[in-house]
């Protein structure tokens, strides 16, 4: 069986196999949801309307669904909520499986690479930029997947493996609990790109 390409910065990392699903890397795509009878479109977003509200420092679930459905549709879920057909827990549940959709990887997975993202941007911006990863034009699970590459490939490998360990946590989270422990360890990307 072939494995993942390795650099010769991770050749002595073991790397996990986080993707659960290629296809949503290749293009952007609309994502169906189905609930309580009723058939629900969000259109196809690039990886930049995604990050608009996944990097926010107030972020919540409820922004992804029914946030990024059309007015109509999110009028429609407001007013289960309201008439107590439909629970908080429920809508998060929605939520948390279009991230796994949509990233093509574990909701947790996502939003710690991201996290990850945010706080080596003042390097790592430029580095995409370099390599021409465009956000506004490519899907958050390519852009997910170019992220990754970008810290297998130039993070220490100490700090490599300690990300990994990290990332692949799966947390228990209940509505109303703060994302703020999907970030990861402050001083993680501290050495990021040293010396390259």
């Amino acid at each position: 069986m072939v494995g993942p390409l390795e650099s010769e910065a991770t050749q002595s990392v073991t790397i996990p196999q986080l993707i659960t699903d290629p296809i949503w890397s290749l293009k952007l795509w609309p994502v169906k949801v189905d609930l309580l009878g009723t058939t629900f479109m969000i259109p196809e977003l690039p990886a930049a309307d995604w990050l608009h509200v996944l990097m926010r420092d107030s972020f919540y679930l409820e922004d992804l669904f029914p946030g990024l459905c059309e007015e109509e549709d999110q009028s429609i879920v407001d007013t289960w909520i309201s008439e107590q057909k439909l629970g908080i827990p429920e809508l998060w549940d929605v939520s948390l499986d279009i991230l796994d959709t949509v990233t093509g990887r574990p909701w947790y997975v996502s939003l710690r690479i991201i996290s990850a993202a945010q706080q080596a941007w003042t390097t790592l911006g430029g580095v995409l930029v370099r390599e021409g990863v465009d956000a506004s034009h490519i899907s958050i699970a390519a852009w997910l997947d170019a992220v990754f590459s970008i810290f297998a490939e130039r993070l220490d490998k100490a700090i490599f493996s300690r990300f990994l360990v990290e990332l692949d946590v799966d947390p228990t989270v209940e509505p109303g609990d703060s994302l703020e422990q999907m970030e990861m360890s402050r001083d993680m990307f501290a050495s990021f790109m040293a010396g390259q």
